[in-house]
């Protein structure tokens, strides 16, 4: 009897131990998956800014879009204006706001050395009879676009060269029956001189998007250059594609 209650004794003991570390190991495991969860938690929490910044500076160094490319085409009146000028531009934007343009333009203006006692023709088919010179220009230049928080309305700046072919009257004293282009009976004779020069172009403009293909265009100008420089204001048929679709 007393041995078998020394065997008891032993076999409590034995199970006891096992129990507790059963236990001991049970709560090192959950200790040990705690830990790697907080780890985890840790640098996901460490990693995911940083993937943000990535994906953030990954998204500010992607590569402008092209946001629109159009025509343009119209009139312009200037100070020394004969007749109103013709002008036409292809352009192009860049989702960044920098474009650029590709214009050419006539015009034509009051004779610049127009003599004093000069008489128009007594018979001429167009016009008034008196002579003018030309300007034909090409230009291209880079454009600016001042963001605003509609799509129906664009400010911009426009800056490049322009080459100029600057057609020049000039006059000859003769008699009343002198015949040329602008007619017959003047007292002076008349012949172009041409010129050719680099000019700079400036242009701040405002743009009316108004629908997605056509639209309109307003601007004031200047051209500077060696022979005649100017200044103006031009008024622009916009179309092409010229914005995207408006947010509803």
């Amino acid at each position: 009897m007393k041995n078998l209650i020394t065997i008891l004794g032993l076999f409590t003991t034995l199970f006891v131990n096992a129990s507790s570390t059963r236990l001991n190991n049970f709560n090192q495991v959950r200790t040990s998956e705690k830990l790697s969860l907080a780890m985890q938690t840790s640098s996901m929490e460490f990693v995911n800014p940083l993937k943000k910044d990535m994906v953030q500076k990954l998204s500010y160094n992607a590569p402008p879009k092209l946001t629109a490319v159009y025509l343009a085409s119209g009139f312009d009146l200037g100070k020394h204006n004969f007749l109103p000028g013709f002008g036409v531009s292809a352009n192009f934007l860049m989702s960044n706001n920098w474009g650029g343009s590709i214009s050419v333009k006539n015009k034509s203006f009051v004779a610049n050395n127009l003599p004093n006692d000069y008489e128009p023709p007594a018979f001429y088919l167009f016009g008034n009879g008196m002579p003018h010179d030309n300007m034909e220009m090409v230009s291209a230049t880079v454009t600016r676009i001042l963001p605003l928080n509609t799509k129906l309305v664009r400010f911009g700046v426009e800056l490049g060269p322009t080459w100029v072919r600057y057609s020049q009257v000039q006059f000859t004293k003769s008699d009343r029956f002198t015949v040329s282009m602008w007619g017959a009976g003047s007292n002076y004779k008349s012949s172009f001189k041409e010129i050719e020069t680099i000019g700079l172009l400036s242009r701040i403009k405002i743009e009316l998007p108004l629908t997605r293909i056509i639209g309109c265009e307003f601007a004031a100008y200047s051209n500077i250059n060696k022979y005649r420089s100017f200044v103006g204001i031009e008024a622009y048929l916009t179309f092409g594609a010229l914005r995207s679709k408006l947010a509803h």
